[in-house]
């Protein structure tokens, strides 16, 4: 019964990204909020002032609570590299050149604790178009 179902303390209603300069996550640039990590910029960057057209990466985060428990299919798709943590656990690694056909990946996670599930996306652009994005759909 929903009487049995714990109440989560707050989620992030958007996405934290930490923009970088380069491909290493490590020449921070500026911080934004983001409604979701789903971008095509083409052969352009977020904002070509402070990063590269072919040379920025990104880090968002946010805590979310799931509807219930059961098992959720994570799906990343990239063009050039990704990786994706749940609660601090590696379940894509994707940290490749390659085009965006070529960069979906998925990972299919048992969620037990509805609450509060950390997830932490890093994305690099290297080469040609960048395009990011994500999706999770519970599959049982």
């Amino acid at each position: 019964s929903w009487a049995d179902i714990p109440v989560c303390a707050a989620e992030d209603a958007q996405w934290y990204g930490e923009y970088h300069n380069g491909t290493s996550l490590s020449n921070f640039r500026w911080a934004q909020y983001d409604a979701s990590p789903n971008f095509n910029w083409g052969s352009a960057s977020p904002d070509e002032s402070e990063v590269g057209n072919n040379t920025f990466s990104i880090k968002w985060t946010r805590i979310v609570n799931f509807a219930e428990p059961g098992t959720y299919r994570f799906t990343v798709g990239s063009d050039d590299g990704t990786r994706l943590y749940v609660n601090g656990t590696q379940v894509i690694s994707n940290w490749n050149n390659q085009s965006y056909n070529q960069g979906i990946r998925t990972a299919d996670v048992v969620i037990t604790d509805r609450c509060q599930v950390q997830l932490e996306l890093h994305y690099y652009e290297n080469k040609d178009n960048a395009r990011v994005s994500y999706d999770v759909v519970k599959v049982s």
